[in-house]
């Protein structure tokens, strides 16, 4: 056990938080300890893998583990069909090759009780395992080499429209919104969950998402040094630990100010976002305290930090801007996956018809009216 001590003192702390809660190691036998242990270290040092990634992939790992110690299986006596079978008792669905097949073609599997994301989750994390113990001479074969993920289904991305964007950021409508809940607090139910403090945070989170179309892992990395004395751009570290320029509309910067206000004792190295309890904010608490935000907004969407990101590419996408420059913005490594926003984007679609197509003006007049616009970012 020294072994998984020493790795644990060298862990990032969200991790060993996630670890210690999740996982009591003396469950596993001393054959299946040490492999755990060395896929362990191995999925820390990868570089470019997130703490998301590893506490998804440990997670679905460990249980793994336990089922084949529970069958009384040696490492190297585990085929494929122990892996269709652990992937059966785990999703209730049926994992045999004819309807892997099915949703490797088409995305969908009709017998399937989970997602084709979380059955493509599953079986990443058990190659990877198993990649890992065959490069370092572990293990001998590699059962989950003949398995192929299915394909992720390309769903539209859902965006904010312009009347939940003005009740979220416009001080105007959020005045009123605050009127109305003080004269009548059952038109907020949640909002007393959201004490002052959380929803100066919960806004300021909302602003730098949606002005600068980080993700929710690229803003909880930020310290307060990578913030103060950058006016209108951030650098940050995205996926693969690929740097990228973000920037800062005059409203964001002004309400990261005004929260920095609030930091003042801050050291440059502690992180931007911290919890009530002086501990680095996790991307979960983001996503209730938004939730929270959006019901005391009384937003018709339910808010979520991607779905601020996708509302920035599509806004920009809308106003014209260059699909290539999106893709920069957002930190995309192919176009194809930027691609997806000029679906969503139906008013430049439609603009782009009026103005280009013979008969495209003379139809402007049967055109649906236009949505009240947005107040200046």
């Amino acid at each position: 056990m020294s072994a998984l001590a020493d790795t644990r003192r060298t862990m990032p702390p969200e991790l060993l938080q996630f670890i210690s809660r999740r996982h009591d190691p003396s469950r596993l036998q001393s054959v299946w300890l040490d492999l755990f242990i060395i896929w362990f270290r191995v999925l820390y040092a990868e570089r470019g893998v997130s703490a998301h990634t590893c506490r998804a992939y440990l997670n679905n790992g460990f249980e793994y583990l336990l089922w084949l110690q529970a069958r009384e299986l040696h490492p190297d006596q585990v085929k494929a069909r122990d892996i269709r079978a652990w992937l059966a008792s785990t999703s209730q669905a049926r994992f045999d090759d004819q309807h892997l097949d099915q949703a490797a073609r088409s995305g969908y599997s009709r017998s399937r009780r989970i997602s084709t994301r979380s059955q493509s989750r599953y079986l990443s994390a058990i190659r990877n395992f198993y990649k890992s113990m065959a490069r370092r001479g572990k293990l001998q074969k590699n059962p989950a080499q003949e398995f192929q993920n299915p394909r992720m289904p390309r769903t539209l991305p859902q965006v904010l429209g312009p009347n939940d964007q003005a009740r979220l950021f416009d001080p105007e409508a959020k005045a009123l919104l605050d009127n109305e809940q003080q004269c009548n607090p059952t038109l907020a139910p949640q909002a007393e969950h959201l004490n002052a403090a959380r929803r100066q945070q919960a806004l300021v989170i909302c602003e730098l998402l949606y002005s600068s179309g980080m993700r929710i892992s690229e803003l909880l990395r930020l310290t307060i040094a990578d913030v103060r004395d950058r006016p209108q751009q951030l650098r940050i570290r995205g996926k693969g630990g690929k740097e990228r320029i973000v920037f800062l509309g005059a409203a964001a910067r002004g309400a990261l100010d005004d929260y920095l206000k609030t930091q003042a004792h801050a050291n440059d190295s502690d992180p931007l976002f911290l919890n009530a309890r002086g501990q680095i904010l996790q991307d979960r608490s983001v996503r209730h305290m938004l939730k929270k935000l959006g019901l005391n907004r009384q937003l018709r969407k339910h808010l979520s930090p991607h779905k601020l990101r996708h509302s920035f590419a599509s806004d920009l996408l809308n106003a014209g801007a260059d699909i290539r420059a999106v893709q920069e913005l957002l930190g995309h490594s192919s176009l194809s996956t930027t691609q997806i926003y000029t679906k969503v984007s139906r008013d430049l679609l439609r603009d782009t018809h009026r103005e280009c197509h013979p008969h495209g003006k003379s139809s402007a007049s049967q055109a649906p009216a236009q949505p009240k616009a947005r107040p200046k970012r």
